[in-house]
């Protein structure tokens, strides 16, 4: 919890089989902040469903501004969105692994890429009764566990056929390379594209540039001693001009701006971000 502005933070990692399927789950509240501002939710290649229970929040649509509905599915982003409370903030969230919404609803992962629809679209029973269930679980951390038991009880079914090992590796930063991630699974790189595509929605080269992103967004975080030059390199770009003009495309700034401003919800959504656990896929 942050003293000063009365933020809480929880976040729960999942284990068994619906790890395969979400990455983590997390809940945050916070106090009503008079005029609050716009702030940025950043691509990571992974969709989202969130739970609103309080009020609601608004996005930054071209030049107007559009209220959300209390429970979101938000699709792979391309770019930045930005987002800001209209009141007290309570909302819980579960960040599916790139492919863990595969085989779920009616639309398909590339159906979904810079879309956000109603959560109904993953059952319409689901959002009023898990609502209801998190509303009367004051603690976030308790809250987390059971969203987590809701799912694996039956909200999401078991992932029993998960995508090849060296594309989760791909879309997870541990290979770094398209040819790299095909030889590991011996496979050749149109072969793996399309699985790319049937799985996550997007090709392997996106995954390659949302992942090194990350690594950066993390670095330029915790680093800030760092040079701009060192945070390129460490996190995979080829030199500082790479790194400016691919983070200015998933961030809308450049990074020195970004280091610049940082706070708020976005940074606590950057820190809380590192060092998630890779799933344990079978080839």
């Amino acid at each position: 919890m942050n003293p000063t502005s009365g933020l809480e933070y929880a976040e729960y990692h999942p284990v068994g089989p619906l790890a395969a399927r979400v990455r983590c789950i997390w809940a945050l509240r916070a106090p009503a902040e008079a005029n609050s501002a716009f702030e940025p939710v950043f691509p990571d290649g992974c969709m989202e469903l969130v739970f609103n229970l309080a009020d609601q929040f608004e996005r930054a649509e071209g030049e107007g501004v559009v209220r959300q509905e209390p429970t979101l599915l938000v699709g792979q982003l391309l770019g930045p969105i930005r987002i800001r409370p209209t009141g007290a903030t309570d909302i819980v969230g579960v960040r599916f692994q790139p492919w863990g919404l595969r085989g779920i609803g009616p639309l398909e992962p590339a159906e979904m890429i810079e879309r956000t629809v109603h959560g109904e679209a993953l059952g319409p029973a689901l959002p009023g009764s898990v609502s209801a269930a998190l509303a009367d679980v004051a603690d976030l951390s308790a809250r987390c566990r059971l969203l987590s038991r809701l799912l694996a009880g039956g909200l999401l079914p078991e992932l029993r056929n998960p995508p090849p090992q060296a594309l989760a590796a791909l879309a997870g930063g541990t290979l770094r390379s398209v040819s790299a991630a095909a030889d590991a699974a011996g496979i050749s790189p149109r072969h793996l594209e399309r699985l790319s595509d049937r799985w996550i929605g997007l090709p392997p080269y996106e995954l390659i540039r949302l992942a090194r992103f990350q690594r950066a967004l993390s670095r330029l975080q915790r680093h800030h001693g760092h040079s701009l030059t060192r945070i390129a390199l460490e996190s995979g770009f080829s030199d500082q001009a790479h790194f400016t003009r691919d983070f200015g495309r998933f961030a809308g700034v450049t990074p020195s701006t970004f280091r610049a401003s940082i706070g708020g919800l976005t940074a606590t959504f950057i820190s809380a971000a590192e060092g998630a656990p890779a799933p344990d896929l079978a080839d």
